[in-house]
């Protein structure tokens, strides 16, 4: 799973303060193609959330025969669930913080994966051997992928390490037709931390 913000750039600092000065952003028409959704934001006493919890207990879900088809779709709207907010580890200041998630309007990519179980039991998550089988063919099958061209901005802390990447674009090999022209593209789009803060 792979989490994206859809805020402006006007809102970024308070994002990147919390989550780093380093980001990549996408074209939207890039991430619905691609399968992204927008989170549903659960409030504790919504009737929705009331409505989940009570179909998480209910007896679809304990009857074998229809495992498959309950449980499989039931766990594909949990992936695509968040509270409206809640306690997370603050790095940079070493504490835990209440956060209003909502602000972040997250988009998720949860791949679609035929050959692998979206869950597993935690004997064959605690096994190596099962665990890196897994893990590979879910690689395999749910890697989220893009091409230069979709590339909105990518984010720097500064001017320091926006050389350092202009320097590694500049050795870039794209697949893409017009390459020479798609990484003097993308070389436009890069930006730093520090004039966000300044110029939004």
């Amino acid at each position: 799973m792979v989490c994206f913000c859809d805020i402006p750039l006007t809102r970024i600092s308070e994002h990147t303060q919390f989550y780093g000065q380093f980001g990549i952003g996408f074209k939207r028409d890039w991430a619905i193609k691609s399968g992204l959704n927008p989170v549903i934001y659960l409030a504790e006493n919504s009737p929705l959330r009331k409505s989940l919890l009570q179909m998480a207990h209910s007896d679809v879900f304990i009857k074998r025969d229809l495992k498959l088809t309950y449980n499989d779709h039931y766990r594909e709207i949990l992936s695509q669930i968040k509270p409206l907010s809640g306690r997370m580890y603050d790095k940079a200041n070493r504490l835990e913080v209440e956060k209003d998630f909502y602000l972040e309007n997250e988009w998720r990519y949860v791949p679609e994966l035929t050959e692998v179980n979206k869950c597993i039991p935690m004997e064959m998550y605690n096994d190596p051997l099962q665990n890196n089988k897994l893990n590979s063919k879910s690689y395999e099958q749910g890697l989220l992928k893009f091409s230069l061209s979709d590339i909105n901005y990518i984010f720097v802390d500064n001017e320091s390490s926006l050389v350092s990447l202009l320097s590694y674009v500049d050795e870039l090999k794209s697949d893409e037709k017009d390459s020479e022209l798609t990484i003097e593209i993308l070389k436009s789009r890069l930006i730093t931390f520090d004039s966000i803060q300044r110029d939004f």
